[in-house]
Order: structure tokens, then C-alpha cells, then sequence
């Protein structure tokens, strides 16, 4: 749904319902589950999959699980349910024009079946879910402020904001990961309608990326999530553009 009222020339108000459903989703039972479903059900399921063989930390047993193999399968299911939003607005300042905008998501619904028949995962609220989808932070959204001269000139100031968190659905104690905020600045300049030079800095503050437990679900093997929060630090580029 989107309004833009008549009292305020420039404003421009969104704001969506969603509801994702998915089945048969491409993705692995977890070996775990497997190695589990194998020894409590009566079809003895996944059992093909458990790898045995001798150890020689156990002397003369010749038929000790040493892995699980886990593949690809159309198994998994998914519902996701929130909200979009987004507020711009449009105004002329300065001899230029400003923008103010902020767009964001709520979620209130994130739940996986991994395998027809096991109970539901509760992804809401986690940054490092299932390694496919990294989870479902509740909160999370970007605002930018930015103005351009008519003398070629142009600045934009963004914020990044990702809420309050947990580590993973599947840590034995989950983590309580705090929010964060993330700066960062653009400016450029235009000469002659057909080059503008520009130049920035990502994570003014330098914002550290939160520490995750090793070998949390979600991590991709590393320290944190990478899909939510920085891990350079902050940075500088620069560059031009040439229009024909």
C-alpha cells in the first residue's frame, strides 16, 4: 500500500504485508537427524547414509560410526511472515534538492521444517540460522539523508540498522547479540553533465563485527554472520563516472 497525502507535496508513505510459503526446498536433512532418524524409527530411515568402520581408539570393534553423509535433497519447508515499510521524502533546500528516506523489516513469523514429519524451527529473532538463510533478525532497517546542488555537488549520509539478536536455534545456550549501527557518508561532484567524481567511507565508526561461538549454525565457519554485519571495518573508496 502506498499514500502519498496531498498536505505534504514530496512525502511518499509504503507499507506491505508478506507471507512467504515454500515447499520442497532444496537443502540437506543435517547429519544429526539423520544419524537420529536412522536409530529411532521403525522404517530406519537415512540409515544408507551412516558410515561405518573400524577405529583404532576402540580396539577390535570393527563397526563404529565414523561418519554421515548428507547431500542435497528437495526436502525442507518454509513460512515466513512481516512487514515493509518505507517513508520518503523530497524537498528543495539550498539551492538543491534533499531526500530523507528510511525503508525497514519487521518480522514476525520464521519457521523451518528440515524434514516432513519433525517439528518446526523457530528461526524468528536468530541472526545465524539454518547456513541457507542466516536466520531472521526481527528488526532491521536503513535511512539515508542526502542532498544534491545545482552547482554539481552532492552529499548522502546512511545509516544501517540491525536489531537485537540471538545467535542460533540450534546453540545448546543461545547468545544474546545487542544491536548495532553502521555510518556511513558519500560525496560527489559533477562536472560538465557527463563525469562526476565521487569518494566515501563505509562504517565511520569503525564498529566491530559481534563475536558468535564458534561453529554456530549460520556462521559459515567463520566468527560472526557476515550477511548482517560488517567484517572489514571501516573503508574508503573513490571513483568516477562517465555518461553517454
Amino acid at each position: 500500500v502506498a499514500f502519498s497525502p496531498k498536505f505534504v507535496p514530496g512525502l511518499t508513505l509504503t507499507i506491505d504485508r508478506f507471507e512467504i510459503k515454500l515447499s520442497d526446498i532444496i537443502n540437506t536433512v543435517g547429519r544429526q537427524t539423520k544419524a537420529n532418524q536412522c536409530y529411532d524409527t521403525v522404517e530406519r530411515l537415512f540409515c544408507e547414509d551412516l558410515v561405518r568402520d573400524t577405529n583404532p581408539n576402540v580396539p577390535g570393534a570393527n563397526y563404529v560410526l565414523t561418519s554421515v553423509n548428507d547431500q542435497l535433497i528437495n526436502v525442507a519447508s518454509l513460512r515466513i511472515k512481516g512487514i515493509d515499510f518505507e517513508a520518503r521524502y523530497g524537498f528543495p533546500i539550498a539551492n538543491g534538492q534533499a531526500n530523507v528516506g528510511i525503508i525497514g523489516t519487521i518480522y514476525d513469523k520464521a519457521k523451518q521444517v528440515a524434514l516432513p514429519g519433525q517439528p518446526a524451527i523457530d528461526l524468528l529473532g536468530f541472526a545465524g540460522g539454518p547456513t541457507s538463510d542466516q536466520g531472521f533478525v526481527k528488526f532491521t532497517a536503513n535511512s539515508n539523508i542526502g542532498w544534491t546542488g545545482d552547482n554539481g555537488f552532492g552529499f548522502n549520509y546512511n545509516i544501517r540498522y540491525i536489531g537485537k539478536t540471538k545467535n542460533s536455534p540450534f546453540a545448546t545456550a543461545p547468545v544474546t547479540i545487542g544491536d548495532r549501527f553502521y555510518h556511513n557518508a558519500r560525496f560527489s561532484v559533477r562536472v560538465e553533465d557527463r563525469y562526476q567524481f565521487f569518494f566515501g567511507v563505509d562504517n565511520i565508526a569503525n564498529s566491530q563485527p559481534p563475536l558468535f561461538p564458534s561453529s554456530t549454525s549460520g556462521t559459515q565457519a567463520l566468527d560472526t554472520v557476515p550477511a548482517y554485519y560488517d567484517i572489514f571495518g571501516r573503508s574508503f573508496y573513490a571513483g568516477f563516472k562517465v555518461s553517454y
